[in-house]
């Protein structure tokens, strides 16, 4: 039998309510106050906030899904599907703002293939498929465009993550 829990942000509208994975007790929850947050549910259903909201998008976080127990792909109204790194909860840090566009604007459904790294994305008119794996998306960059990416945009999409050189 199925038991409620409550968490202290009910009174809020939650876009996305999964679990890392089938044995974790790591829950994330999102929505339209354009946050993520991280929960430990324990056994007895109680709901215990890890660390502060995470915060990014601009808009309605629409959907989230993990990509094993420390990622997390979150994609929002904003139009940004953006890649959490989790390894340590209360200390949630981008990893990468895998695309940010004003012509996907609404992104409202997010799924993750089997492989952990191929998602697919959906808007009100579009569905974009792609790769969240580093290298896969560091070759296709480089196979496309070698020029080096200039300081603003790979602030933006690696915010985290020290310059470097991608393509040889």
């Amino acid at each position: 039998m199925a038991s409620s829990v409550t968490t202290p942000f009910a009174n809020q509208f939650r876009t996305g309510v999964p679990f890392a994975t089938e044995q974790s007790r790591l829950l994330a929850t999102a929505g339209a106050d354009k946050t993520i947050r991280l929960w430990e549910v324990t056994r007895t259903g109680q709901p215990t906030a890890i660390g502060p909201p995470i915060t990014g998008h601009s808009a309605t976080v629409q959907a989230i899904r993990f990509t094993g127990g420390s990622t997390l792909l979150s994609a929002g109204q904003d139009g940004s599907l953006m890649l959490w790194d989790l390894h340590d909860p209360p200390y949630a840090r981008q990893q990468a703002a895998m695309f940010s566009s004003t012509t996907l604007t609404g992104l409202s459904t997010l799924a993750v293939g089997p492989d952990g790294h191929t998602v697919a994305v959906g808007t009100a008119n579009a569905t974009v498929v792609g790769d969240v794996d580093p290298d896969q998306v560091a070759h296709l960059i480089c196979a496309t465009d070698s020029a080096p990416m200039a300081a603003q945009e790979w602030e933006h999409h690696l915010p985290d993550t020290a310059r470097q050189q991608l393509c040889p």
